[in-house]
């Protein structure tokens, strides 16, 4: 029978309570995300040193550019024009397109995108299907699409900005 160590490490922080239970080595492996989460949540208390060791966790959209930019999934150039990095996967290029369309328009944090920005993307992704493009985006769940026929600018709705993270969550985490 082999004897091992056991640790504990408990943090409060006004009852969201962290608590980190096992062998030394696996106490000591997770110690940095809890010390993360800790410097994340805390501002004037007895952790700020550990705030000044640890950089803090992403915790809003300016921080997307980190978490998804800089050639991981997109990259967005001085003239704020997006190059989407991946290939984009998808059953149709209808399914494709959808997909550019969200991972842009988050990237630009919803600034409406026109139809020619799509078109370029599309294109060097190999799925314009310029003969469907206005109907595809008529969905109100994801997209509000503002105009007519050949002029035309997209936006997210709420459960389209979800859907946009959604997909670059998964982008990121193939290799």
């Amino acid at each position: 029978m082999s004897e091992y160590q056991s640790s504990t490490i408990k943090v409060n922080l006004s009852t969201r309570e962290f608590e980190i239970t096992g062998e030394d080595n696996f106490v000591n492996e997770h110690l940095e995300d809890m010390l993360k989460l800790i410097s994340f949540g805390t501002v004037n208390n007895n952790f700020t040193d550990f705030k000044n060791q640890v950089e803090p966790l992403p915790d809003s959209i300016s921080d997307k550019d980190s978490i998804y930019g800089n050639g991981r999934v997109y990259r967005v150039d001085t003239d704020g024009e997006i190059d989407i990095c991946k290939k984009i996967g998808g059953t149709s290029k209808s399914e494709r397109m959808k997909k550019i369309a969200m991972i842009m328009l988050y990237a630009k944090d919803n600034t409406p995108l026109n139809l020619s920005e799509l078109r370029d993307t599309c294109v060097k992704q190999g799925c314009w299907d310029g003969h469907n493009a206005s109907t595809i985006f008529n969905n109100p769940a994801h997209f509000i699409k503002k105009g007519k026929s050949k002029v035309w600018t997209l936006e997210l709705t709420m459960e389209g900005r979800e859907a946009a993270q959604q997909i670059l969550e998964e982008l990121v985490n193939v290799q």
